[in-house]
């Protein structure tokens, strides 16, 4: 789990290199997916990639699909092809995707339990969580502002990995000592959501379903919610 000493071990012993393994990898994938049409989140094509976070890519549309592969399973990412000469390990100069992994995931989710919690709250309550709520916030907040630096230091690095332990810790303690003491459920607007996005399409509309429509975020049956750390 995220900021663990296991988790923290698997970042350095488990990072994703250039090699001849993964080159061949990438090559299987790319025949799979092209002369034997599997689709690129097929079973057979996940069972290759999905262990070593690859991506089937090629250099160019000018690379005949058909062709052999090579030794080392040379039709490759564009930035491999260009840089394995210099034994250059491509994936060190790619950085996070803090938009989708972070704003958009992470931290939206979070974002999300927290309105949950203040929802369950009565009002003489919510100033009892007041130091917990900050907690959650402020080492998020600053996890965030050092993951989006554009220039790192060595020590904005160290800061950034003492952080990501703080983060990882004070999550599963929120989880842990706050959320388990309430019965969580998700928002009466998540509730009406779903239930709309579960209706027929709109050309196989009937009167239920035109009722279901109507419905107000507060009569719908709202499902049990926990935070998920195992992203």
């Amino acid at each position: 789990m995220m900021g663990m000493a296991s988790d923290m071990e698997q970042r350095v012993v488990a990072i994703c290199v250039n090699d001849r393994t993964s080159r061949k990898l990438n090559h299987d994938a790319q025949q799979i997916i092209y002369n034997k049409n599997f689709a690129i989140n097929s079973k057979a094509v996940e069972l290759l990639l999905k262990p070593t976070s690859l991506v089937a890519s090629l250099v160019g549309l000018f690379i005949p699909l058909s062709t052999p592969a090579s030794p080392d399973g040379n039709v490759q990412n564009a930035f491999a092809e260009a840089l394995k000469e210099f034994e250059f390990n491509h994936h060190e100069m790619l950085v996070v995707d803090i938009l989708h992994e972070w704003e958009v995931g992470v931290w939206k989710s979070v974002l999300i339990h927290l309105i949950r919690l203040v929802h369950e709250l009565q009002a003489n309550h919510v100033s009892l969580l007041d130091t917990r709520l900050m907690d959650v916030l402020f080492v998020c907040t600053t996890w965030h502002c050092l993951a989006k630096l554009r220039l790192h230091t060595d020590k904005t690095l160290q800061m950034l990995d003492v952080m990501t332990v703080s983060l990882g810790d004070t999550l599963r303690n929120f989880v842990a000592l706050t959320c388990s003491k309430f019965t969580m459920q998700e928002l009466p607007q998540e509730a009406a959501a779903r239930v709309r996005h579960a209706l027929p399409a709109k050309g196989k509309r009937t009167s239920i379903t035109m009722k279901a429509d109507r419905l107000s975020p507060g009569t719908t049956t709202r499902k049990p919610e926990n935070l998920n750390l195992n992203t």
